[in-house]
């Protein structure tokens, strides 16, 4: 009866949140009519059944047994499914659950299995969940190598706060093991660095001379803003590889020298090691920024000159901070052509950089040529309807613009081949009006549905990025749009970023003064507009918030303990992340700090800040310590832009060539 009990608690915690099931269309939070279930279709269904159908009939009935406490029943019906039914993760989770008392051992291994995949998605979260259950059990009669697992695993969800309570108990018990006390010490620097708390992290790395000690040292230097320190940690790494390894530690080291503008010992690096500069193509720019940030802006103007006339080289980039060298050597007019022949070409980034400077530097210029959506920028005659919120508003009162779905979705005979049969299942239920069928077949085989067949042409095509738009996936629709071109009735970039979730999107405007725009770009960033992804990092939903964030924002909010899946629900991910956002911004003062400070950390971002705070802003982004970051904040600066462009016909510009500064307030401690 206790295995019974214990077996019900486990599939409890995994089934226990609504839409375990395969994938389901997120039609509601979609602008435009709403779609209700249609009814059964009257024409028999596609002759062969696809393996979403399959997988789904399998699932629910197993789902069936498992609520009736049939767990043999269950287990059976799951073994004896062919391979390409058993392996989905939906029902591998479901096996693992059922096996979880009598067999801990194998379920574990089929956890393992599924965490290890590249997709991560609810399943990946609930086999986790399951993993973590049974580990926990494990390691609360004694065995240590379970709780070394179970203190792992938490790490790799990003729960340093629960992994650091159980980490440190665990150390205080006489009889731990001597190996794994030595992975838990070294496991609890690596926890120490991720929550800011360097010196703990310091102590243990300090005075170790093997490769792995090096290198958190190394990026815990640089973090620190010590840039001699983590280059020299660097190097000594290098010094003791050989090969392909050591070109890489040098190829870091000389990364670091330049974010700290260690021009002498960067020139040095590459004339010591001439085969460096072919593992780093791009030596030339960071060259430049290595002098330039080192007050040698002579110097960086060969090299940014260099690296711009280099063929495939970093010509936006070196374009710009070309300019800013100019500046800095008192030559305007060459300033302002620089920043001209950088604003010129396709929206980017470092286009939106000088486009900033050139504004700015107007008023003392006399007369620009300004881009149009510059100039109309400047107008004193904006209005209320002249924002994203009112558009945000139109788009969930006015039809969307689409052509009917399955009006002509073409007749199809039969189709031996698994991506024709499931063309022709989604077809079938696009003709009959079933979007919701419709779009599962879709769902199972994604992009790779997209017809390759010149005869068929993108109609066919359009159909299924019309029905992702529809579902609310919008990663897949521009998945498929990339495949086979966007549909004739687009919008431009509007087809690439949709005004979506509007009734979360208008409340955070409301509650907390964040743009429509600032939230969409960063939903469009983070998940690319997916509900129900999770990231690396356990990070989940469409503003990919960690669990152990979601609790605290939770905390301040007033709310409940929220469970873990419901942040792949998009109104719940949407409030608690511009809730995060808008602390963010609060705290530092700044857009683009607050972003990195919400994709890298605020205790790195608050660190760096301090090390740095002369540090113009925008070759403060560029150096930032954790490059996804520094890319972070770039694609959702674009982002931004584009969705201004796209609905408003121009785009705010900023100025980033001040100073850093100090925080403004406590950054969030999570």
């Amino acid at each position: 009866m206790t295995q019974v009990l214990s077996a019900c608690l486990v599939l409890a915690a995994l089934l226990g949140a609504p839409g375990l099931g395969p994938p389901r269309p997120v039609f509601d939070p979609v602008p435009g009519p709403v779609l209700s279930p249609a009814a059964p279709p009257e024409a028999p269904g596609p002759r062969y059944p696809t393996i979403h159908a399959r997988r789904s009939e399998v699932y629910d009935r197993a789902v069936l047994f498992i609520s009736q406490e049939r767990f043999a029943e269950a287990l059976a019906l799951i073994r004896k499914q062919p391979r390409d039914i058993r392996e989905w993760p939906g029902v591998r989770v479901l096996e693992a659950g059922l096996l979880s008392v009598s067999r801990p051992a194998e379920a574990l291994d089929i956890y393992y299995r599924i965490i290890n995949q590249k997709v991560r998605d609810r399943h990946w979260a609930r086999a986790m969940a399951g993993y973590r259950l049974v580990l926990g059990r494990l390691s609360s009669g004694g065995d240590y190598g379970a709780r070394a697992r179970l203190i792992r695993s938490l790490g790799l969800e990003w729960r340093n706060d629960e992994a650091r309570a159980i980490l440190e108990a665990t150390l205080q018990e006489s009889g731990l093991p001597g190996e794994i006390r030595d992975e838990l010490l070294a496991f609890r620097a690596v926890l120490a660095l991720r929550v800011g708390d360097f010196a703990t992290a310091g102590d243990f790395w300090r005075g170790r001379r093997d490769q792995a000690s090096l290198r958190w040292l190394s990026t815990l230097r640089l973090r620190e803003g010590k840039f001699t320190e983590a280059a020299e940690a660097r190097m000594r790494v290098a010094g003791t590889a050989k090969g392909a390894q050591r070109l890489r530690e040098l190829d870091r080291a000389l990364d670091i020298m330049a974010k700290g503008g260690l021009s002498v010992q960067a020139e040095e690096l590459l004339d010591k090691n001439k085969d460096l500069k072919r593992k780093a193509p791009d030596w030339n720019y960071r060259l430049g920024l290595a002098n330039l940030l080192d007050g040698k802006p002579e110097k960086a103007l060969g090299f940014f000159e260099a690296e711009a006339a280099r063929k495939g080289g970093r010509a936006k980039p070196s374009l710009y901070f070309r300019a800013r060298a100019l500046e800095m050597l008192e030559r305007p007019a060459e300033a302002l052509e620089a920043y001209r022949l950088c604003a010129a070409g396709p929206m980017g980034y470092y286009r939106l950089l000088a486009e900033g400077r050139l504004a700015s530097l107007s008023g003392l210029k006399g007369r620009l040529a300004l881009a149009e959506p510059m100039a109309s920028l400047m107008s004193d005659t904006l209005d209320d309807r002249d924002t994203m919120g009112y558009f945000l508003w139109l788009s969930e009162r006015l039809p969307w613009p689409w052509p009917e779905l399955g009006a002509d979705a073409p007749a199809r005979q039969l189709a031996p081949q698994p991506l024709d049969r499931a063309r022709l299942a989604v077809d079938h239920y696009l003709a009959q009006g079933d979007l919701r069928a419709a779009y599962g077949e879709l769902a199972a085989v994604g992009e790779a549905i997209v017809p390759f067949r010149k005869a068929e042409g993108d109609a066919a095509g359009s159909r299924y990025v019309l029905l992702a738009a529809q579902a609310g996936d919008y990663r897949l629709a521009v998945a498929l749009m990339n495949r086979m071109g966007p549909p004739a009735s687009s919008g431009g970039s509007r087809w690439s970023h949709p005004l979506v979730y509007g009734r979360p999107v208008m409340r955070a405007w409301r509650a907390h003064g964040l743009s429509p725009q600032l939230v969409l770009s960063v939903i469009r960033t983070e998940s690319a507009f997916q509900a129900e992804v999770v990231s690396s990092s356990n990070a989940r939903g469409l503003m990919q918030i960690l669990p152990s964030t979601a609790m605290r924002i939770a905390a301040l909010e007033g709310d409940g303990v929220p469970r873990e899946e419901d942040l792949f629900d998009p109104e719940l991910n949407i409030r608690y992340g511009t809730a995060y956002l808008s602390r963010l911004i609060g705290a530092f003062g700044n857009q683009p700090l607050a972003l990195a400070a919400y994709n890298g950390g605020p205790f790195n971002v608050k660190a760096y800040m301090e090390a740095l705070p002369q540090r113009p802003l925008d070759l403060f982004i560029e150096t930032l310590p954790f490059a996804e970051s520094a890319n972070y904040v770039m694609r959702v600066t674009e982002s931004l832009a584009l969705y201004e462009s796209a609905y408003l016909g121009r785009y705010g510009l900023a100025d980033l060539t001040g100073p850093v500064g100090l925080p403004r307030g406590e950054p969030p401690g999570f």
